[in-house]
């Protein structure tokens, strides 16, 4: 809801203009160009004002409740999503990895 409310307050900023009245424009290098470049008109820096509301708004619905704290995180925490993944032994790990280079050794002067 807060990213809609953002999208909302900044969807149609202006674009950004210099002293002289010009427009602005900026230079991406897009990884998909393979170096080539994108050229686009620089909007005005966002607002944020829907926050200072946003806030008025959470502060006067939190005087008006009860006098019971408001629980921000639940009593019982989900496990870490990495705990569902195998975790091989760190040893075990170095020495697969090492293998997958087994006789590969070549000297510098080989790959020349």
């Amino acid at each position: 809801m807060i990213a809609a409310l953002h999208f909302n307050e900044n969807s149609s900023r202006p674009s950004a203009t210099t002293k002289e009245g010009d427009l602005q424009y900026k230079i991406s290098f897009p990884k998909f160009k393979h170096g080539d470049y994108s050229v686009r008109k620089k909007s005005v820096d966002p607002t944020y004002g829907y926050a200072s509301t946003l806030m008025q708004e959470t502060l006067s619905s939190v005087k008006g409740a009860s006098d019971e704290p408001v629980p921000c995180l639940p009593a019982v925490q989900p496990p870490p999503l990495c705990s569902g993944f195998i975790h091989p032994e760190k040893e075990d790990a170095i020495l697969h990895f090492q293998s997958r280079f087994a006789g590969r050794e070549t000297t510098v002067q080989e790959m020349l």
